[in-house]
């Protein structure tokens, strides 16, 4: 193998020390080398200039410079060549700020000799190497850091600051290093989160205590430089100790995971939160209810449950879409929220069903006075889509300890105070007593029963004659619906059609009565009776059904029934309340050649001028007038007022619920059209009816 010649620089004011130099050299045996030697320093230069140099042999009394400021004309000129500096000077503080200056190593003469000189040489080149590699070392390591998309730091514990941070700090907190740089020892603090602050002695321990190489992760929030808090997952490793043992210095790395907190938060709320209105879900509300009772205990007071949902709700599903009812939730949501105290929890269970949690109930009374402010709220109109909706809420209050001692059986208990609450009426609050579990039982039982009552065959048809008070003839029936329940026998519509209508089983009863009316009214048409028409009464949730105008002519078709023996009534209040849903049907219905009738009149205190808009041709008063004209003589007046306004609008007008002499010689003597009641006959069964009317 070939040795590489060494190229030394000699500078060298004084010939026979640079004689004693090269003889030195040369003495060694060992190294193989080519000298060149300047007198002053800027010869040496020039020699610099022309040729590269392994290494320096630098005198440091020169002539033409002044003592070590030599080594920075050397270093600056060829800072990647070793200079070994020789000296006079028995001096440790000229030779360690020569070193510190940029020199390799340092020689005294007249105690040098061809080892030392060597030695000293050899040292020089290796250790240029050694700092070449490490700088490139570094250089790759800083490249490798600044790229890294994570915060690479280095934090002094003791001194508390940071020691070495990569730009990557700009792009996840918006500060540079000089930013850093400036903070004094303590400042650092001021950006961590103050719930994180309060961590801090806990991280010191757990730095205390890591043995070689453990990494020490946690999650802290750091203040932006524009403000905000960025959640930051960092990775610790202790770097460095002082002599006795404690950690002086960690190197980390810090990710930002700002992102991720949000949606583990997300994630967090909507598993404890409606997704819909935001409210809290079953799962909070029970949770909240659990602390609000072990409170309660505790401090000796009441607390109260009040569960609700809306009334007719569905029909606003059915008629204007999911959509429409959603902002409705929404709405609902903000109102209940403005009934209650911020200690309250309101909360949605799903559907149109809420529930209320009032933490601290002084007296049950308190809880009524809520409740009554929920049930007033809704008296303001919902406004969706330019559209205005009614909607009204049953509301059901269990209170602990009086009526149940754990989360379920309270909201198990207002649920049936809600049910009651409908079944009284809707639009109101009740209180739960203990005799509506049985209550709910028997309504169970009943709803489960209608559910097949369709398929059994046990709903039929009684029919009430109306009689034309003009000709005395019977010119129509009014269709109305019976149960015959398996054990408590036949039932009237008012014992079963709320439960149907709470059940959603509505629908299908009344498209059972169209139908079957029908078909009755067109085989007494063909029994000798061809003028014979039907009245049938729709409920509200049907009325307001799309393609109600298709259905019914397909039963029509079907039956044989001409159009214009069938007569649709609706009752007025649900005309009034659900006019913008109910109206498009009822023309429909009318262009058909369907006759319309407003039931229950006088109940909703029509406007006018919405009878000339509506579809409608009969007009049937309210029983409640027509019960009051023997007793009181305001109601007559009432009465032949209505008559009198409907003739003006070319509208006919049928008394129903006649039970006396008197009260039909009234309704003849003020020109009413016609009248139905038990004065004239009760409700018979189809077969019965067919005898009264050929009779």
């Amino acid at each position: 193998m070939t040795t590489k010649k060494t190229n030394i620089l000699l500078i060298e004011d004084n010939p026979g020390d640079a004689t004693l130099i090269e003889v030195m050299l040369a003495e060694t045996g060992s190294l193989l080398f080519s000298l060149e030697h300047a007198a002053s320093l800027y010869g040496g230069i020039e020699h610099l200039e022309k040729s590269a140099f392994d290494v320096v042999l630098l005198d440091i009394g020169l002539p033409d410079v002044n003592g070590l400021d030599s080594i920075i004309e050397i270093t600056n000129k060829a800072p990647d060549t070793p200079v070994v500096m020789m000296t006079g000077l028995d001096d440790e503080e000229t030779a360690i700020a020569a070193l510190r200056m940029g020199a390799q190593d340092y020689l005294v003469k007249g105690r040098i000799d061809s080892r030392s000189l060597l030695r000293s040489i050899r040292y020089a080149i290796e250790r240029r190497h050694v700092e070449e590699d490490l700088w490139s070392s570094r250089q790759f390591i800083q490249r490798v850091t600044e790229a890294a998309p994570n915060i690479i730091y280095v934090f002094d514990l003791i001194d508390r600051r940071i020691v070495y941070v990569n730009h990557t700090l700009r792009d996840v907190l918006g500060y540079g290093i000089e930013d850093i740089e400036m903070m004094g020892p303590g400042q650092y603090e001021r950006l961590l989160h103050p719930d994180d602050l309060f961590h801090l002695p806990e991280l010191m321990k757990r730095y205390e205590s890591a043995g070689e190489g453990i990494v020490i992760e946690t999650e802290l929030r750091i203040k932006h430089a524009g403000g905000q808090w960025r959640w930051l997952n960092t990775h610790d490793v202790v770097f460095t100790r002082d002599p006795d043992g404690r950690p002086r210095q960690i190197l980390g790395t810090a990710q930002d995971i700002t992102g991720r907190k949000y949606m583990e938060d997300t994630i967090r709320h909507y598993a404890y939160h409606d997704t819909l209105t935001s409210l809290p879900n079953r799962r909070l509300l029970t949770d909240r209810i659990r602390h609000a009772l072990t409170q309660a205990s505790r401090e000796v007071h009441m607390a109260a449950v009040l569960c609700l949902d809306l009334d007719k709700f569905k029909e606003i599903n059915d008629t204007l879409g999911h959509e429409a009812g959603d902002c409705v939730l929404r709405e609902v949501a903000y109102r209940l929220k403005a009934c209650l105290r911020e200690t309250d929890t309101v909360a949605r269970i799903g559907g149109d069903e809420f529930v209320v949690l009032l933490y601290k109930t002084p007296h049950e009374r308190d809880a009524a006075l809520i409740a009554g402010k929920i049930t007033s709220s809704f008296r303001k109109p919902f406004v969706i889509d330019g559209r205005t909706l009614q909607c009204t809420t049953s509301v059901g209050i269990s209170l602990y300890p009086a009526d149940g001692a754990d989360a379920e059986t309270l909201l198990r208990n207002a649920d049936l105070a809600m049910y009651k609450a409908k079944e009284e009426g809707r639009n109101a609050y009740r209180f739960y007593k203990s005799s509506m579990n049985e209550e709910s039982l028997d309504r169970a039982k009943l709803e489960y029963l209608l559910r097949g009552s369709l398929e059994r065959g046990e709903l039929e048809l009684h029919y009430q004659p109306q009689i034309n008070m003009l000709s005395k003839n019977i010119s129509c029936v009014e269709a109305l619906v019976r149960w015959r329940h398996p054990e408590r026998g036949l039932l009237q519509p008012s014992d079963f059609l709320p439960q149907a209508e709470e059940a959603e089983l509505i629908s299908a009863i009344d498209e059972w009565v169209l139908r079957e009316a029908c078909r009755q009214t067109r085989a007494w048409q063909g029994a000798g009776h061809p003028a014979l028409s039907v009245a049938v009464n729709l409920s509200s949730r049907h009325i307001q059904r799309p393609h109600l105008a298709d259905s019914v002519s397909r039963i029509l078709r079907e039956t044989g029934l001409a159009p214009s023996f069938l007569g649709i009534e609706i009752s007025e209040c649900t005309a009034i309340t659900e006019k913008d849903f109910s109206l498009p049907n009822l023309t429909d219905l009318a262009g058909m050649g369907i006759r319309i009738a407003l039931d229950n009149f006088g109940k909703g205190r029509t406007p006018v001028h919405y009878l000339k808009k509506w579809p409608v041709r009969i007009l049937k008063i309210d029983k409640s007038y027509i019960d009051g004209l023997s007793a009181n003589p305001d109601y007559k007046s009432v009465v032949h007022a209505v008559i009198t306004m409907a003739h003006h609008l070319d509208l006919e007008v049928v008394a129903g619920g006649v039970e006396t002499e008197d009260q039909l010689s009234y309704l003849r003597s003020v020109r009413c059209d016609q009248m139905q009641g038990n004065y004239l006959s009760r409700p018979l069964p189809a077969d019965e009816c067919i005898i009264f009317m050929t009779h």
